[in-house]
């Protein structure tokens, strides 16, 4: 079996990925797919005469699902040569790549070949804190090449270079890469185009540095490191995708996660602050941070080594209340594994006090939250970043699944090239299609050192419904009873354009269009939710979304209805809170320090200061402030925010408690068990007692004596 010579990992950048002829072949395939390349070219000649030109597709040998039909109902042509991609050295006109597209009369087969030669440049800049701020591949078609040259430039009514010409139109770009450096997570990429040798395939290397804290204080980051000079072809032969992380790595990345939950007490003193979301500086703080360690998974006592990595977090929960102190101690293991279908896959592995932690954070925020501390700060560093959009330069958007399970999943798909993901589509309102390049590993390797893996290529897709997704109200029949729900698409403007589109591997479910009334939302009857539920591709729609009862109308002293609200549109509300908690902060800064801190910053940066550098320093110390108060800040509970009035605009969804007790049965949504014991009937219990919230009042909480509404045919009227 093929494996990465770890001596050859020499160019000392944090991550290395080469990729090779076969894979470059599959991400423009991928995008055909995708419908990012037409399937079909529709133009008119200089005559007048329209055209039709067809682009054939991979052979299915290379694809791991089975592409949908043409608009005509006929089977999309494809050929052997499809996207077949050579790298080029030395080529006169600076070409690198030679890509071959497959063509042919619409509805015929595609058998003509169409070389392009390309010339692929690495364009990048840097801001004022030398981390990029712009990365793009500088894609430029040099010449044309075909076997059948003449009979295209007659069937086109074109000279050479009038060819040439239309196809820079269509194809030359600047593709970005940037969205892979957004929040300064990249500090610099490269590429270096290998040649081969008898053991390793020609390839192009993308070399990739992670912006990493070095220490507590803000500025401190590792410095500069890597070089492309000294970069080697470790690509096995017969492989088509490899990588590896420098050594060293486990040490850096544990280093950064402690010193990104710095806060500042005093000058040059620093604590450690444990968060729900452990590297989000705006998460509420829980507790404090003892050490981080990554590492190799240790043998279990004299037995075999263990292929995996260990981030294991030592810290403590201070209760809010009684100011007591609680150690925690979590461990993630995480393994890699071959899937079914050959493709990676992960084991993972959480030892953590569990039933401490839930204490702590009620079911639907913890599910909302996902993995509390997650492995993606960690893992996000053995992941080559920008790969996310080489070779087509669409932007990516990250849907996850709401399981632990499927998001730590999900987490690790997102940094590993094992998945690479090309395009996301909206074929269906309610899951996303990404369109992939899938490896199937050879090798997937965590050992003293480092990560390695490499393997091969083919082009698949991911359908994952959006974890943005919730039910803003429900649809009854015309006797009242409950059919269906409404679910808010936040993104229904492209669902809109891409619901109709056609491309090979379109994935769509039926669906009922939403109305122009409301175009956000889109219904979906209970037998429907439970058909893209119980999917052989599925779930095909968000399950088990985490709902608070926020509101209850009161008959005859009982519960007769309850406006719930979801967990994720309560965080969206504590996260404008908070932003404005910490507008109001800055400004009270600003007012009461400003003038000193001016003063301070004119002093130490001297005469030959601009006024941007003064302004630039000045609102980093007054950040530097705002972050210590911000650090004692508490999020509103849902019940506060209840109570306060705040909700009232977001609730629409009003179930009576059997349809909240059906929903939650049939895996539509979740409410916190904790507080709801049971629901019999029309009757809840009448004595429930919530977890008590940071600064929540300390009253058992009944709901009967939440807030009350009264539901009416214009909607629900507060009281």
């Amino acid at each position: 079996m093929a494996k990465v010579k770890q001596s050859l990992v020499r160019s000392g950048f944090d991550v290395e990925a080469l990729l090779g002829e076969r894979y470059l072949q599959m991400i423009l395939a991928t995008a055909l797919d995708a419908g990012e390349i037409p399937s079909v070219l529709e133009f008119a000649t200089d005559s007048g005469t329209p055209k039709g030109v067809a682009i054939g597709m991979i052979t299915q040998d290379f694809r791991l699902y089975e592409p949908t039909l043409s608009e005509d109902n006929d089977i999309r042509p494809s050929h052997a040569d499809a996207f077949q991609t050579e790298i080029l050295f030395g080529h006169p006109l600076g070409a690198n790549l030679r890509v071959r597209a497959m063509i042919g009369p619409k509805g015929g087969p595609t058998i003509i070949d169409f070389d392009l030669l390309v010339k692929a440049d690495l364009i990048k800049t840097f801001d004022e804190d030398m981390a990029l701020s712009e990365v793009a591949m500088d894609m430029h078609v040099v010449e044309v090449e075909s076997t059948q040259l003449n009979f295209i430039l007659s069937e086109a009514e074109l000279t050479k270079p009038e060819l040439v010409a239309k196809v820079q139109e269509h194809v030359d770009r600047k593709i970005d890469m940037g969205g892979a450096s957004k929040f300064k997570k990249v500090e610099d990429l490269d590429i270096k185009w290998h040649e081969g040798d008898a053991d390793h395939p020609a390839c192009l290397g993308i070399y990739i540095n992670v912006r990493m804290r070095n220490g507590d204080p803000d500025e401190d980051f590792l410095p500069r490191r890597g070089d492309v000079i000294q970069a080697r072809n470790f690509l096995p032969k017969g492989e088509e995708i490899a990588m590896a992380s420098r050594p060293g790595m486990y040490a850096d990345m544990a280093k950064h996660i402690f010193s990104v939950t710095a806060v500042e007490i005093s000058p040059g003193h620093f604590e450690h602050a444990w968060r729900k979301s452990l590297l989000n500086p705006d998460s509420e703080r829980i507790g404090d941070l003892n050490k981080v360690k990554v590492l190799k998974i240790p043998p279990i006592g004299s037995g075999p080594p263990q292929n995996g990595l260990r981030i294991q977090i030592d810290g403590e929960y201070i209760d809010p209340i009684d100011l007591t102190n609680t150690d925690i101690t979590m461990t993630i293991d995480l393994r890699p594994k071959r899937a079914d279908d050959g493709s990676l896959a992960w084991d993972t592995k959480f030892d953590v006090d569990v039933d401490a932690l839930f204490e702590f954070t009620t079911i639907w925020a913890a599910t909302l939250l996902g993995i509390l501390f997650g492995p993606a700060g960690a893992l996000y560093f053995l992941g080559a970043v920008f790969l996310v959009e080489l070779g087509v330069g669409i932007g990516i958007s990250l849907y996850k699944e709401g399981s632990v399970q499927k998001k730590a999943d999900a987490t690790l798909s997102d940094v590993i090239p094992d998945r690479l993901t090309i395009s996301t589509r909206r074929w269906d309102p309610f899951y996303a299609t990404l369109h992939q390049v899938v490896t199937k590993p050879s090798q997937a390797e965590f050992n003293s050192k480092g990560f390695l893996m490499c393997g091969k290529a083919f082009v698949g897709r991911e359908l994952v419904p959006p974890d943005n997704t919730f039910i803003r109200d429900e649809t009854r029949d015309a006797n009242g009873v409950l059919t269906g729900m409404r679910y808010q698409i936040n993104d229904f403007e492209k669902v809109k354009t891409e619901s109709v589109m056609s491309a090979p591997g379109v994935s769509r479910r039926s669906f009922t269009p939403a109305s122009d009334a409301e175009p956000e939302l889109w219904a979906l009857s209970l037998d429907e939710f439970k058909q893209r539920m119980e999917d052989s591709e599925g779930p095909l729609i968000l399950t088990r979304i985490p709902y608070f009862q926020a509101y209850v109308y009161i008959r005859g002293h009982q519960i007769n209805q309850l406006l719930c609200i979801s967990g994720s549109e309560i965080q969206t509300l504590q996260n404008q809170i908070r932003d404005e908690a910490k507008q109001r902060g800055h400004d009270r800064i600003m007012a009461l320090e400003g003038d000193q801190i001016t003063q301070d910053v004119i002093a130490d940066l001297g005469p030959g200061a601009t006024q941007e550098e003064i302004d630039a320093e000045v609102e980093k110390r007054i950040q530097k402030k705002l972050k210590k108060v911000m650090d004692k800040y508490h999020s509103p509970s849902p019940l506060r925010l209840a109570r306060d009035g705040s909700m009232e605009p977001l609730l629409r969804f009003d179930l009576a408690p059997e349809e909240l007790v059906l929903l939650r049965d049939k895996k539509v949504l979740v409410v916190d068990d904790g507080q709801l014991k049971t629901i019999h009937g029309r009757k809840v219990l009448p004595y429930i007692r919530d977890i008590r919230h940071h600064g929540e009042e300390e009253e058992d909480d009944n709901l009967l004596s939440r807030p009350r509404y009264r539901p009416t045919a214009e909607g629900p009227v507060f009281r």
